[in-house]
């Protein structure tokens, strides 16, 4: 029961599904748009400073999809998910920041 269960963790690790690369790429796409257009709001380009935690996050979804060694695939889902949540909270820092 438990033998096969660290090989079905590294499989959905690797997101087999090619739609769910599309997704996690589209929304990193659609938070880089938002720090842009964010940028012609409020007239500060410190609200792109999101935007290089995004491409790291993005480098990290390119890898995960080429990787095939489980320690490394660990490794560049560290790289995908610290990088988009880091700019996540970047960007909302930055939007309270800039509201006081």
């Amino acid at each position: 029961m438990f033998d096969d269960l660290p090989r079905r963790i590294v499989d959905t690790g690797r997101l087999a599904n090619p739609l769910n690369h599309r997704i996690f790429a589209v929304v990193l796409a659609v938070l880089v748009v938002l720090c842009v257009i964010a940028t012609a709001t409020r007239s500060s380009l410190l609200t792109l400073a999101p935007i290089p935690l995004y491409l790291l996050g993005a480098f990290g979804l390119w890898q995960v999809r080429r990787t095939s060694a489980p320690p490394r695939l660990l490794g560049w889902w560290v790289v995908l998910l610290s990088g988009t949540l880091g700019g996540f909270w970047l960007m909302g820092f930055i939007a309270n920041a800039l509201d006081r």
